[in-house]
C-alpha cells in the first residue's frame, strides 16, 4: 500500500472523493441535494474536473497494480535464482549452511580464507558482515535443505 498513497502526489482519498461526488452530481440526479446543469460554465468546468479525477484515479490505480505485479515477478525471480544456487552446492558447502540452521544463527564466525567459505562468498549465499573479525552472515530468505 505504500505506493498507492504517495505523499508527493494528489492523495488517493481525493481522487476517489471527486469521482463519487461527480459520479452522483452528473449521473444520479434523484439522490442529490444540488443539481448542476451541464449546459453552464460552472457545470462543464466541474465536469472537466471530474473527468479529470477520474482518469487521475485509473492511472494511479494502473500504475499501483503494475509496480505490484513487476513486485511479484521480481521476487519470484530471485527466489528462483537463490534457490537454483542452494540446489548447485557441493556437500562441503551445504555443511556450512547445515551449521547456521543446526545452531540458528543468522551469522557465524568462520575462516574466510578456507576455499569452501571463499566458494560461499563467491556464489553470494553468505556474506561477510564484519570488517574486523571473522563474522559471515547467511543471505536471508534461502530454503538451507
Amino acid at each position: 500500500m505504500k505506493y498507492l498513497f504517495k505523499i508527493d502526489q494528489l492523495p488517493t482519498q481525493i481522487l476517489i472523493l471527486i469521482s463519487l461526488v461527480g459520479a452522483f452530481v452528473f449521473y444520479g440526479r434523484d439522490y442529490v441535494i444540488i443539481e448542476v446543469d451541464p449546459k453552464s460554465t460552472l457545470g462543464f468546468c466541474t465536469y472537466i474536473i471530474w473527468l479529470l479525477g477520474c482518469v487521475l484515479l485509473i492511472i494511479k490505480f494502473l500504475n499501483y497494480f503494475i509496480i505490484k505485479i513487476k513486485e511479484y515477478y521480481y521476487t519470484k525471480k530471485a527466489e528462483k535464482q537463490y534457490r537454483e544456487t542452494l540446489e548447485g552446492l557441493n556437500d562441503d558447502e551445504r555443511l556450512v549452511i547445515r551449521e547456521f540452521t543446526l545452531f540458528d544463527r543468522l551469522a557465524m564466525d568462520l575462516p574466510f580464507d578456507h576455499p569452501v567459505i571463499t566458494s560461499l562468498m563467491r556464489k553470494e549465499v553468505i556474506y561477510r558482515f564484519s570488517s574486523l573479525g571473522s563474522s559471515f552472515i547467511v543471505k536471508p530468505g534461502g530454503d538451507t535443505t
